[in-house]
């Protein structure tokens, strides 16, 4: 699992799912508020609020980019909540609603879909689950 950590030491962490194995994947970050994983590309994505910017980092932690910052944020406002599904990054701007980014080559905002007081977001869709059998 990947924990965001606030307060005086804000970063990332990684898990086994019972929460032994602890190691931080990512530090040196404002304000981590969201994260997502992008199954696609095998990055994990977060929103960081105080720098009003989306990073991304490969699962090993190695290699760390920012993916949207600032001005290419269509609405320039604080990201709070984030998910990708399909090649699409969606995210909840902090008073200003929910938005659809494409993340393919020709990144561009798809459309304001509204929801001016949203707190967060997250994707269902049967393409992300896994397949098991129910006893």
């Amino acid at each position: 699992m990947y924990i965001t950590v606030t307060g005086t030491t804000p970063r990332i962490d990684r898990a086994s799912m019972d929460g032994t194995n602890r190691n931080t994947l990512q530090s040196g970050l404002t304000s981590p508020s969201s994260i997502t994983i992008d199954y696609d590309q095998n990055l994990l994505l977060w929103a960081d609020t105080q720098l009003n910017q989306i990073e991304s980092t490969t699962f090993d932690g190695l290699t760390r980019n920012v993916v949207y910052a600032g001005s290419s944020l269509p609405t320039n406002r604080d990201p709070q909540s984030i998910t990708i599904y399909d090649n699409t990054l969606y995210y909840v701007g902090q008073f200003v609603g929910l938005y659809a980014i494409r993340t393919d080559s020709n990144s561009r905002l798809l459309h304001d879909i509204g929801c001016t007081l949203s707190d967060g977001i997250q994707v269902v869709s049967s393409g992300r689950q896994p397949v098991c059998k129910y006893v």
